[in-house]
């Protein structure tokens, strides 16, 4: 049973909300709770008739102030069930509501441990101006400096293949780390707090941080935290192409594998940056994207365009689609065209480059797996590499498993 039958609200009733957040963005407002990332876009007149019921009027008496405003009818008791089968009502008429499970969303999750004041300079114009810099001086290095460029080759810094490979997915892994904990740090320096979790972008598994409560901070507070992760990259790939530039230069002699394991974390490095530009795979350029246009929920909009396109929409979908926020609805109609592309793309990947890939490993682990005595190098080398391409593989479809039993 929704809240709202819950409630029995009429419009005679009063509600005592929730703390609610109200913040502009283009020509509507976000409304939600912070705490528990429940947001949803409201024109102006939506903003007059929310501060009446936080003032304790009766819905009737916020209809009549909303439509003062609006000079035309407003349905506020729609808008009042709205708020209720959101979660963002705490009573009615002084009856408590309980929240439906599936939309609370427990705020212990959230880390809030570091002082916002102590990671602002980090994510200061000038931290800013730097990280643009370093990230100009790397792609002049690439242009000007052909041995420089990574190669696939680097990732084998190792003397044994198997080792090298094992210890790229655990650099790569520890750097996938940090480039989230920098999402944490610079929301934290936005006064928000965020959570991580482990998703996939189709059949890739990878790291997540949960920025949703940025929705509740005005748009140019929002940047810092979704570029944050790319200006670790850039950090990270500038002190590495740094070492390797030196040594090119004679300007110092480090160990050979340090040289080595340099170049394979420049190729790491350039991988990761170049995956956020996949857009389509909502990385962190595309949240960069829904904000300067001023969009609020694209990905979904574009997958109903798209679905619209190929005449496989459902009725509940095509009213989903029709109340759309009409920004959404115009931008889709090009990014729809740019998520199929990526995603024949992707597709295409995953049948000639993943597929085989995952067979021939497998093939591999088990045969050596039989022919290697227990615990010889060669055992111990299989089960590592036959580790790491498992998790490749079972990964995204356990936590597409997951997704499917939560929806």
């Amino acid at each position: 049973m929704s809240n709202s039958a819950q409630a029995n609200v009429t419009r005679e009733s009063r509600l005592a909300l929730q703390p609610i957040s109200v913040v502009e963005h283009g020509d509507a407002f976000l409304v939600g709770d912070p705490a528990r990332s429940a947001f949803f876009a409201v024109p102006e007149v939506g903003v007059v008739a929310l501060r009446a019921l936080q003032s304790g009027a009766r819905i009737a008496d916020a209809e009549t102030a909303a439509e003062a405003y609006a000079g035309q009818h407003v349905d506020v008791l729609d808008f009042a069930e709205v708020l209720v089968a959101a979660g963002l009502v705490e009573s009615v008429d002084g009856r408590p509501i309980a929240l439906d499970s599936a939309s609370a969303d427990a705020t212990g999750g959230f880390i809030e441990g570091v002082r916002p004041e102590l990671v602002r300079p980090f994510f200061s114009r000038p931290a800013w101006c730097l990280y643009a810099l370093l990230l100009a001086a790397c792609l002049i290095a690439f242009a000007r400096r052909p041995e420089l460029r990574p190669t696939f080759e680097a990732i084998f810094f190792l003397a044994d293949p198997a080792a090298s490979v094992v210890a790229g997915a655990v650099i790569g892994l520890l750097l996938g780390v940090c480039h989230e904990a920098c999402h944490w740090l610079a929301a934290r320096a936005s006064g928000v707090g965020a959570r991580f979790s482990v998703s996939r972008r189709l059949f890739l598994p990878v790291l997540e941080t949960d920025l949703s409560q940025l929705w509740a901070v005005p748009r140019s507070q929002r940047w810092s935290p979704f570029l944050a992760g790319m200006a670790f990259d850039t950090v990270v790939l500038g002190a590495a192409l740094g070492v390797r530039l030196a040594w090119n230069e004679g300007l110092i002699d480090p160990p050979p594998l340090a040289v080595r394991l340099a170049g394979a974390v420049v190729l790491l490095q350039v991988i990761a940056l170049a995956f956020q530009t996949l857009v389509f795979l909502r990385t962190d350029l595309y949240a960069v994207l829904v904000t300067a246009l001023g969009c609020f929920n694209l990905y979904r909009v574009s997958a109903l365009v798209l679905r619209r396109r190929l005449r496989v929409l459902r009725p509940a979908e095509a009213a989903e689609l029709a109340a759309a926020h009409p920004r959404d609805r115009r931008v889709a109609n090009w990014f729809a065209a740019l998520s199929l592309l990526g995603v024949a793309a992707a597709a295409w990947m995953f049948v000639v480059w993943f597929v085989p890939a995952t067979v021939i490993t497998a093939g591999w682990l088990f045969a050596s797996l039989g022919g290697a005595p227990l615990g010889s190098t060669s055992f111990w080398q299989a089960l590592a590499l036959g580790s790491v391409a498992g998790l490749q593989a079972i990964v995204p479809l356990v936590i597409f498993t997951r997704e499917r039993l939560r929806g």
